[in-house]
């Protein structure tokens, strides 16, 4: 933190390098000693004053409409009448639900179906395909620490872009958002770039611009920008319009 007159500046940038999202400030801010000890300064006629910097990006987040779905089937044997096959791990479902909702899955491995109802994939990792089974079931997807969430979101941008599921793209995209910093925000721009997912790239591109003095410093700036020439671009334009 930085102290200024009798306010408190938390400024991340200023921190040890070993700070993390969910601690930085947190302990001098509750330390009620520290308060005491500095009465005078901190809390000037027993009044505590915080100022905080608050930066706001908007864009539209709206998911698209869903459609009529059968979630009582999910994960479920009963009736099943195709086996999807994903890092030896093997998935039962219904070709019925699943053309439906998902109508290229099935197209795209169109002849192991028909020779005998069993589809290996080597495209998706285990975790990635249950959350679209779970979609495709009962229009819900879980990024949690047991789906390994932030690695499952990024495998589902791609296989929703593959597939054409804009509803769950747009799912992963909001989950993506919520862990956005200005420390993976360029992995982040260029995954969206590759999946064409253009709200994440519209978030990514705002923390860039918004933290570039921080991130124009660090290793993975010189590498993105070695690698990356047309958002590099994109983003001084950006800067620039910004002002």
């Amino acid at each position: 933190y930085l102290e200024y007159d009798n306010f408190w500046y938390f400024d991340k940038s200023k921190l040890h390098a070993s700070a993390t999202y969910d601690d930085w400030g947190v302990t001098d801010l509750v330390n009620l000693q520290k308060f005491v000890d500095n009465k005078e300064s901190f809390l000037p006629n027993s009044v505590l004053h915080l100022r905080c910097v608050i930066q706001e990006f908007r864009h539209d987040i709206t998911l698209p409409h869903a459609t009529v779905i059968e979630n009582t089937l999910f994960m479920d044997e009963t009736f099943s009448d195709i086996t999807f096959r994903v890092q030896n791990k093997e998935f039962k479902a219904h070709k019925i639900i699943v053309s439906n909702r998902a109508p290229l899955l099935l197209k795209k491995f169109r002849n192991s179906i028909y020779a005998k109802n069993v589809v290996d994939i080597d495209l998706f990792d285990a975790d990635a395909f249950q959350e679209l089974l779970r979609y495709i079931y009962t229009d819900e997807v879980q990024f949690t620490e047991d789906t390994h969430g932030e690695e499952t979101a990024k495998m589902l941008l791609f296989i929703t872009e593959m597939l054409q599921l804009p509803r769950l793209k747009k799912m992963c995209e909001l989950s993506l958002i919520s862990e956005l910093f200005e420390e993976n925000a360029l992995e982040y721009l260029v995954l969206a770039e590759k999946n064409n997912a253009k709200t994440l790239k519209a978030f990514c591109m705002d923390v860039i611009v918004f933290k570039f003095s921080i991130i124009e410093s660090t290793e993975k700036w010189y590498h993105f920008r070695d690698n990356n020439s047309d958002l590099v671009d994109a983003i001084k334009m950006s800067k620039a319009y910004q002002g």
